[in-house]
């Protein structure tokens, strides 16, 4: 989806759920009035209303990188998280968002990002090297890391409408599952691979 007038950055990001602390994948948006959007499914904005908003302008004060969160045990990713991919902001309230995109460079993205329209974040020392120097991953690692979450992102939504699920929410398993993080019936797994350039989606009978 291109960018649209008044929107920083889009994508998809995997979140740890508030409650239950399973990992769903979001379609987020964050707008130049410094508020992050959240769907459970790709819309363009205005277009449905979202299931979360964040006010990062307002209420986001710090972040953690994937080396903060993982030096102190605070999260385990799920398996097909890529490694330095993830984060966490830091809000006012006290709650700590923890989420994850779909490679290091878009990690990296997503947090220059933030801090454009964080006006009281801080950070710790280190995060601003770390910042600097993660991500630095090649353009075809990066365009079938994108191309893999949108095709996953697709088979989670058709599997959420054939089975029913009244919240619709599409759940990743916490520290690992099926193929790429999505859970399935145990006799539908799915395998994504890349072959020339291209993401194809096996069956696994």
């Amino acid at each position: 989806m291109s960018k649209r007038d008044g929107e920083v950055i889009s994508g998809y990001l995997t979140k740890l759920g508030a409650v239950v602390k399973n990992w769903k994948l979001r379609w987020a948006i964050l707008r130049k009035d410094g508020k992050l959007y959240y769907y459970k499914r790709l819309a363009a904005f205005g277009s449905t209303d979202p299931q979360g908003v964040l006010n990062i302008e307002a209420d986001c004060v710090g972040f953690l990188d994937w080396t903060d969160i993982s030096s102190q045990n605070m999260v385990t990713w799920p398996s097909n998280a890529a490694q330095d991919s993830g984060f966490a902001l830091k809000m006012r309230n006290g709650r700590v968002f923890f989420v994850h995109a779909e490679s290091a460079v878009q990690c990296r993205k997503w947090l220059q990002a933030i801090r454009s329209v964080a006006a009281n974040i801080r950070l710790e020392p280190g995060q601003l090297e770390r910042l600097e120097a993660a991500g630095n991953g090649d353009a075809d690692s990066e365009g079938a890391a994108v191309a893999v979450a949108a095709a996953d992102a697709a088979a989670a939504e058709n599997d959420e409408e054939s089975s029913g699920d009244e919240e619709g929410e599409v759940t990743m398993r916490q520290g690992g599952g099926a193929a790429a993080g999505v859970e399935r019936p145990a006799s539908q797994a799915f395998v994504h691979k890349v072959v020339g350039g291209t993401v194809v989606r096996s069956l696994i009978k």
